[in-house]
């Protein structure tokens, strides 16, 4: 099985680099950006299996960037980090689409558990979305056509 693409979106190149290493080791690819723009850019070009961004970037902030992510990418999940969280912000960050809201610092301990929830969250929607398209491949419409005699043969059906 290939490893799980994550992308890092942070500023605070300390930050980045632990949050990286410690993915690395749990046998995650990993894919740093910096700003909003590097991290749209990383979604064009990788497509991450999820994504762990800071809030406050220095183009932008998190929530700038979570109707383009959800749009585009809605399968992904998205795990924000801030240092200076309210209750709003975290209630506006999940109405927009992040999976998880969590202040820093936070422990590595609760990234994995978070992220693995994610993960497994999204294996789970992708299941559905194929098992919903199958369905739909797989069910034939015996009223082809829309001439008024099909239309009454459906209806008395």
């Amino acid at each position: 099985m290939s490893k799980k693409r994550i992308l890092v979106g942070e500023d605070d190149r300390s930050i980045r680099f632990a949050l990286s290493e410690f993915l690395h080791e749990n046998n995650y690819q990993v894919t740093e950006a910096n700003t909003c723009e590097a991290i749209r850019q990383s979604f064009r070009t990788i497509t991450p299996d999820a994504a762990i961004l800071d809030y406050s970037l220095p183009d932008g902030t998190a929530l700038d960037l979570l109707p383009f992510l959800k749009q585009s990418y809605p399968s992904v999940p998205l795990i924000l980090l801030t240092g200076n969280g309210t209750i709003e912000l975290a209630v506006q960050a999940m109405k927009d689409g992040a999976e998880q809201f969590l202040t820093k610092p936070v422990q590595m301990s609760a990234i994995s558990v978070v992220l693995e929830r994610a993960l497994k969250n999204q294996r789970n929607y992708q299941k559905q979305l194929a098992g919903k398209a199958k369905e739909k491949r797989e069910s034939v419409d015996p009223f082809v056509g829309i001439s008024p005699a099909i239309k009454q043969i459906a209806e008395k059906a």
